[in-house]
């Protein structure tokens, strides 16, 4: 009887600390974009910020992709070195399909 009183304590004290702690902020991504070069060829472009208090040692964006009529035709994923604390870095991705015209980010994967 003991035990199960100490167990549910270290559960009750483990849990309170927990919730108590601040949550780290989310990691950001923005300026997502289609760049098309003078040959054709088309990049999808953008920056990730990092602004937890410590460094994310590799990032994997996902993203869906979407023809002139918005039917999703595929995925890309972007994946990124280490991003030290409150730094910022560009990312970007040749895409070898031409009927590209849209994307969506659909996860931001920290590890």
């Amino acid at each position: 009887m003991r035990c199960w009183w100490s167990g549910l304590l270290t559960l009750w004290l483990m849990l309170s600390w927990a919730c108590g702690k601040e949550a780290d902020p989310a990691l950001q991504v923005s300026d997502i974009r289609l760049v098309e070069t003078r040959s054709g060829e088309r990049y999808l472009e953008c920056r990730i910020v990092n602004p937890n208090s410590y460094p994310i040692s590799k990032v994997q964006l996902v993203f869906s992709l979407f023809d002139s009529q918005n039917r999703r035709i595929g995925q890309v994923v972007i994946s990124t070195p280490a991003i030290e604390s409150g730094k910022a870095v560009t990312c970007s991705r040749y895409l070898d399909n031409p009927d590209v015209r849209a994307v969506r980010l659909q996860k931001a994967l920290r590890f």
